[in-house]
């Protein structure tokens, strides 16, 4: 499964903002999660109380996933990432279209 996390990069900035400059500074990692024993997830979202286990392993990889993407200066560098994107390219047009197809799900421009 693919887990669309969202994450605060203020803190990851070359510069702290000091509101010289409008950042948004939002963004987000796809956590990699599975595979899932029954395939489809139906064991861990069970209303019966799922697989604790399966829950709090999954959490864990989460967590690992999260801790090296911080610790490799991914945020850090997504921020570059995207301040660059956004200073040569219609980002606005760039999303709207994205948003609209069917083959990237709105999520083109991410792994």
């Amino acid at each position: 499964y693919k887990v669309l996390q969202s994450l605060d990069m203020r803190r990851f900035g070359a510069q702290l903002d000091k509101c010289d400059t409008v950042a948004c500074m939002a963004g987000s990692n796809d956590l990699m999660l599975g595979p899932l024993p029954d395939r489809s997830g139906e064991s861990i979202r069970s209303s019966s109380g799922g697989d604790e286990t399966l829950f709090w392993d999954l959490a864990r990889e989460g967590r690992d996933q999260t801790n090296q993407f911080v610790e490799s200066d991914g945020p850090v560098n997504a921020v570059r990432v995207f301040d660059f994107a956004m200073t040569i390219s219609d980002m606005n047009n760039l999303v709207d279209l994205t948003a609209k197809s069917k083959d990237s799900q709105g999520r083109a421009y991410s792994a």
